[in-house]
């Protein structure tokens, strides 16, 4: 016999037919219906929600744990950001260290964004956010750099 519940969703009201499916869970030993458990690649996890949540809350009350899980993913989105450039990591440190850790163009401001060709996709240096940002209302682009500097080399306001 198949059961019949009817779910609310923020959509509209319907009727869902289900076979109710237990699992157990391996922290609290409880029979829990399956949709009490977090999905991971499609099955059930093998702990509940709830124990998972408690696990989880135990953890990262800990400061040494958040703050190696902090670092992990860091580490982590910045070897995806300069292997999305084509950079190796190796390639990486050395683009790093080209200019002390400088920007490229103003010499002044610890670099933090990788500027690249947009049309290739490789990276060009490393620039602070100001000069990044500079180059890219410029259309990163030489037409666009000149047309700034003939603008600032023969202002509109001066010709009066």
């Amino acid at each position: 016999m198949k059961c019949h519940r009817w779910v609310r969703s923020p959509h509209a009201v319907r009727n869902i037919r289900y076979n109710i499916r237990m699992k157990t869970c391996n922290k609290c030993n409880e029979s829990k219906s399956e949709d009490l458990f977090a999905m991971k690649g499609g099955k059930p996890r093998g702990v509940c929600k709830e124990c998972h949540s408690a696990y989880q809350k135990a953890y990262y009350a800990d400061p040494e744990n958040g703050r190696r899980h902090r670092a992990r993913v860091a580490k982590n989105n910045a070897r995806l950001r300069y292997e999305s450039y084509g950079l190796t990591v190796e390639e990486a440190v050395e683009f790093r260290k080209r200019n002390s850790g400088l920007c490229e163009l103003c010499n002044r401001k610890v670099a933090t964004c990788i500027d690249h060709d947009h049309s290739s996709g490789r990276a060009r240096g490393h620039l602070c956010s100001g000069c990044n940002t500079a180059l890219g209302l410029l259309g990163d682009s030489i037409e666009g750099l000149e047309v700034a500097l003939r603008y600032l080399k023969n202002p509109p306001a001066s010709s009066n």
